[in-house]
């Protein structure tokens, strides 16, 4: 049996060796550069196998889409789920979207109607699906954005 772990929460490179220092509190987040800061303290993050060949510099626009050892997605039921990949057993598929909620061109899946957390006065779309032989690497992500700035709202 797989195991899924899906989160959706809404609200918003190069190598590196260790996390990026998050802004000052208080400070505003700056777009794109907290975006790519989110993105490579996520590339080292060195206990999850299934984040290995995630790279920073492949990601763009404030928009994560990472998928190692998938399969296609079912196309079967509704919402967004019939459309995202689904991880083999040692597999996961990562999204994150970090987006005006009043710009004319968001991608449907950043639409979503749960609305929990925002960076900044863009909203937040995380989407972590993992197969049931992997180490939950939700947690360290979560922590991540909200190292970043990430907040309920």
């Amino acid at each position: 049996m797989r195991a899924l772990l899906l989160a959706l929460l809404i609200g918003c490179g190069s190598s590196a060796s260790t996390p990026v220092a998050p802004m000052p509190a208080g400070s505003p987040p700056s777009f794109p550069a907290t975006c790519n800061a989110i993105a490579r303290d996520i590339e080292v993050l060195a206990d999850f196998p299934q984040l290995d060949d995630f790279r920073a510099a492949d990601q763009h626009d404030c928009h994560v889409s990472y998928s190692y050892r998938t399969k296609p997605p079912s196309g079967r039921g509704g919402g967004y789920s019939a459309g995202i990949p689904r991880p083999e057993p040692d597999g996961i598929f990562l999204y994150i979207g970090i987006w005006d909620p009043n710009a004319p061109n968001n991608r449907q899946l950043d639409t979503q109607p749960v609305s929990m957390y925002k960076l900044g006065d863009r909203r937040v779309t995380l989407i972590v699906s993992q197969g049931a032989q992997t180490k939950n690497a939700f947690p360290a992500i979560l922590e991540i954005l909200k190292r970043h700035g990430m907040t309920e709202g």
